[in-house]
């Protein structure tokens, strides 16, 4: 009972930082389409008022991006805050699963008189082998979240390298200022779940 609930919680983890990474490359895109809507807008800017409509639409756009980017940065800390135990006793457990069955693993082979270790040995080693590609999962998926929510910030700059409107610009500042203040990480306080983490192993 207690190993099902332990992994669905798992997966229900796995879930959420899975979706946060859509959500993530959904605004990478979205600010992808705004470098377009700009490009069409230096194009077909023949009058006055028509390149002020442009630019306004292009504001409300980016303004409504920078908002959603703070939605999905407070989901990101609200999932950190709740999983901070579970991934904790998480790393624990993996750590001294894979510990105990390599320490007994080598045992066994250099001391062979040792029959009680056997019993321990053989039941324990697909448990190892769930616990570390379990792991591996979930270090994956958080990385590549992670990842994804960095990419924010090079596709703003890309997008809007060579604006100038001076509101657009003051707009993209304030978005970068936002992208910088919110670490996107998974982390559970004492450690960041990224592929640094799955090295120390």
């Amino acid at each position: 009972m207690y190993a099902l609930l332990i992994g669905i919680v798992d997966m229900l983890y796995i879930n959420c930082v899975w979706v946060l990474k859509v959500c993530f490359k959904k605004l990478n895109k979205c600010i992808y389409k705004l470098k377009k809507l700009q490009f069409d807008n230096d194009l077909r800017a023949e009058t006055i008022v028509h390149h002020g409509q442009k630019n306004s639409l292009l504001l409300i756009k980016l303004k409504h991006l920078e908002e959603k980017h703070l939605e999905i940065s407070d989901v990101v800390q609200l999932v950190n805050d709740t999983f901070i135990i579970h991934i904790i006793v998480l790393v624990i457990t993996t750590f001294t699963t894979i510990t105990f069955n390599l320490y007994f693993f080598l045992l066994k082979i250099y001391s062979p008189e040792t029959e009680n270790i056997k019993l321990w040995f053989i039941p324990n080693i697909a448990p190892a082998f769930y616990f570390f590609i379990k792991f591996v999962m979930i270090i994956w998926i958080c990385e590549s979240t992670t990842n994804e929510a960095k990419k924010i910030k090079w596709i703003l700059y890309d997008a809007f390298s060579d604006t100038t409107d001076p509101m657009v610009r003051r707009e993209v500042h304030l978005f970068s200022l936002q992208i910088m203040h919110r670490d996107n990480k998974f982390t559970a306080k004492t450690f960041d779940m990224n592929s640094v983490l799955l090295g120390q192993f």
